[in-house]
């Protein structure tokens, strides 16, 4: 994947996950930096967050004309982030707590460990 490809599906995977919040933020922060006095850039950005299909290529053309796609920094926050989506995806962390009067479950698939018996 091309460098700013990577930083835009960081962005956009970020912005829609809410397991990678904190990386989402320093991503965002070092990238702002870059956009230092760059109002234009900066509105994109935010914009982004919330339509990024729409402001895509804009964003994708103010990444590359600050240099971003070339920032050791950035690029290795992108790549954190997006592995910490994957793996929470994989590892798939949703719980099912059944209180005491629970009489059964029923699920499509379950995966992973099931436990059973009082676990209090």
């Amino acid at each position: 994947m091309e460098p700013v490809s990577l930083i835009i599906s960081a962005l956009v995977t970020g912005a829609a996950e809410t397991i990678g919040g904190n990386a989402f933020n320093s991503l965002k922060d070092l990238i702002k930096r870059k956009f230092a006095d760059k109002s234009k850039a900066e509105i994109i950005l935010a914009r982004d967050e919330k339509q990024p299909e729409v402001w895509e290529e804009s964003l994708r053309a103010e990444l590359v004309k600050v240099g971003a796609d070339q920032d050791e920094e950035i690029l290795k926050k992108a790549k954190e982030l997006l592995e910490l989506v994957k793996h929470q995806e994989v590892a798939g962390t949703n719980k099912i707590n059944i209180g005491r009067d629970a009489k059964g479950v029923i699920a499509d698939t379950i995966h992973g460990n099931i436990t059973q018996g009082d676990i209090s």
